[in-house]
């Protein structure tokens, strides 16, 4: 370095530092040393450049007038039609849709109000006047239904529980959908769209009953192994389960609960169920069940593997009778303040999402992910559809 050069040469101001980490141009960890004044300036310039790089990436979106949208008979009978995009009110944001998870229940409200689809991720495009939360080029997950606010269900954090919800996701098979901006959540950093889909129903519905099964220190069957029965093993593994055994009829599904970390898989057809869950832990029986399917008779034998005190949780279905000294809850959805702890679990891979997604399709060929999503269940678990 010259003697002149060496006269010019300054530190990095912190300002201009926290540019050059807002941009990515520099690592987290950078350590800033001596530069020349040339040097600030080329730095200036590409802090500007990689501005206007972001802006055109994620800002700007060429404004359409259709889109298209699936509409629905049944849940193999549908139609793939042009409609005009909605346009978000004062405090509403259009979503880009980029990824739309197929939901159990999504068959059944195909054939009763024909507009299925609330696992929705993708990109806000457009926002309303009053929105000032989130801005165009922001990814977000939606969270399925707000609350009023004003009743005991929305008080205590219970929005799906609201008697009057003003807004409820449904048409998530669409190029676009419009929502609340206060619904919006943002998607973790580096979290693809197809795994951001499944944040809501995916994770936050078996974390609720993870948390109610309190499963540290506990043995836990999980009754079902799709894809909700998937994510409450690892997510029990990750709460402290001593032992987790895993439920399903279907050889591809209890090779995922294994891999997934249940410590034993049983075939409930082949097997007598009830001894076979008792075998490892004696005859007074399991902790917590936490269970994912309806099957009556399934459901009926996993409450007799209770031990006194044991907690049987379902995600779905229903029992006909609970023994005396058993506990029940029936969990739906999650509290949205929870939101954080879903998106941290799955942005540090301590749930695995992609290992629960068998099949992708462009919405053109909705029918068919519909038709192998409730079809072929022996190879499919979660069936993502991408507009």
């Amino acid at each position: 370095m010259s003697a002149e050069a060496k006269i010019k040469t300054d530190k990095i101001d912190s300002a201009l530092l926290a540019q050059l980490l807002r941009a990515n141009l520099i690592p987290a960890a950078y350590v800033p040393g001596p530069i020349t004044r040339q040097q600030r300036r080329r730095l200036r310039q590409r802090v500007f450049l990689a501005r206007v790089c972001s802006m055109l990436k994620n800002r700007l979106h060429v404004e359409v007038r259709w889109m298209r949208k699936a509409f629905f008979r049944s849940a193999v009978d549908v139609e793939v039609q042009e409609v005009q995009v909605p346009e978000p009110g004062e405090d509403e944001v259009l979503v880009e849709v980029k990824a739309c998870a197929i939901c159990a229940s999504d068959e059944e409200a195909a054939a009763i109000t024909g507009n299925p689809g609330h696992e929705v991720a993708g990109v806000i495009r457009r926002v309303g006047k009053k929105v000032e939360a989130v801005v165009p080029g922001d990814e977000v997950t939606i969270y399925w239904r707000l609350g009023c606010g004003d009743c005991g269900a929305c008080q205590r954090g219970y929005e799906v529980h609201c008697a009057n919800p003003p807004f409820t996701l449904w048409g998530g098979y669409a190029d676009y959908v419009v929502a609340p901006a206060s619904a919006c959540l943002p998607l973790p950093e580096g979290l693809g769209f197809r795994q951001g889909s499944l944040l809501t129903d995916t994770v936050g519905t078996p974390l609720s009953a993870v948390e109610a099964a309190q499963v540290n220190d506990a043995v836990v069957v999980v009754l079902g192994c799709g894809p909700l029965g998937l994510a409450s093993i690892q997510l029990a593994k990750g709460a402290g389960a001593r032992m987790i055994i895993g439920l399903d009829p279907i050889p591809f599904r209890r090779e995922k609960a294994r891999a997934c970390g249940a410590d034993e898989v049983i075939d409930p057809i082949n097997t007598d169920p009830i001894v076979a869950v008792k075998a490892p832990v004696g005859p007074m029986g399991i902790d917590a069940c936490i269970c994912t399917i309806r099957d009556q008779k399934a459901i009926q034998q996993a409450i007799e593997a209770l031990a006194p005190g044991g907690r049987f949780i379902t995600i779905a279905g229903h029992p006909k009778s609970i023994p005396m000294n058993r506990l029940f809850c029936n969990t739906w959805y999650f509290k949205r303040e929870r939101y954080p702890e879903i998106a941290r679990l799955a942005a540090s891979g301590k749930v695995k999402l992609e290992p629960l997604i068998t099949h992708t399709f462009p919405l053109e060929q909705v029918a068919e992910a519909f038709r192998v999503r409730f079809q072929q269940r022996e190879k499919s678990l979660k069936v993502i559809v991408e507009p």
